[in-house]
């Protein structure tokens, strides 16, 4: 009973691994543009992945599952633009401002789980890049 991630996360994921846990449990590591196959106990299981903390969604997954692991729109986005807005506001903004607007996004990232990053199942019909 296997399922099989592939991670197209670009350039902001590709800083560290990821964790693979099912079921609450470590099972694996991902790097970028990695597929991976992994066994699943039971035929189902819960999936999740973490970077430095950083969690995606949880996903229920059985066997024969295609995953995707990419990076979500506000991580893209937002990033760039609390980087911008940090640089661009430098002048005009207190440091207390700027540096706790930074503090509120990280902080948003590891509260909200899929913030930065999600899992979806990838159709059966679909081809995988590199498969």
């Amino acid at each position: 009973m296997t399922i099989k991630i592939k991670r197209e996360t670009g350039l902001l994921g590709t800083l560290s691994k990821f964790s693979v846990k099912i079921n609450g449990e470590k099972r694996g590591t991902l790097e970028n543009e990695e597929i991976l196959m992994l066994e699943i106990p039971d035929g189902e299981a819960v999936l999740q992945l973490t970077q430095f903390g950083v969690k995606t969604n949880e996903i229920n997954v059985k066997d024969g599952d295609r995953l995707k692991v990419s990076t979500t729109t506000w991580g893209i986005y937002g990033t760039l633009m609390v980087i911008l807005l940090f640089i661009v506001s430098g002048l005009l903004v207190p440091n207390v401002i700027r540096y706790g607007i930074v503090l509120l996004y990280v902080i948003t990232a590891y509260l909200l789980n899929g913030f930065i990053y999600k899992i979806i199942k990838i159709p059966k019909q679909a081809v995988i890049r590199g498969e």
